[in-house]
């Protein structure tokens, strides 16, 4: 390694977002909406499985497919679609 090159690590810049106040990081600038909501699932910050939910920030809403930017977009709520079960 030359005095130029860093270390594979330190060049992997990390994209923050919150899901329902779960905070969360993606190695790319954009996911698809989906791959945010099985992250979200993934860490516990929804219940029902991903495909139920719509993504919804101060923004815009966004369905399962289409594409987030969180650059410019990562604060988010989940919005269950159609109805759900109550205790």
């Amino acid at each position: 390694m030359t005095v130029d090159q860093k270390p594979d690590h330190l060049d992997k810049r990390q994209y923050p977002y919150v899901v329902n106040g779960t905070k969360l990081e993606s190695d790319v600038p954009k996911l698809l909406a989906l791959q945010i909501l099985n992250a979200a699932k993934d860490a516990g910050a929804i219940p029902l499985k991903p495909e139920d939910y719509t993504l919804k920030s101060d923004q815009r809403e966004y369905k399962t497919h289409d594409t987030v930017d969180l650059e410019t977009d990562n604060s988010f709520i989940t919005v269950p679609q159609g109805s759900t079960e109550v205790a």
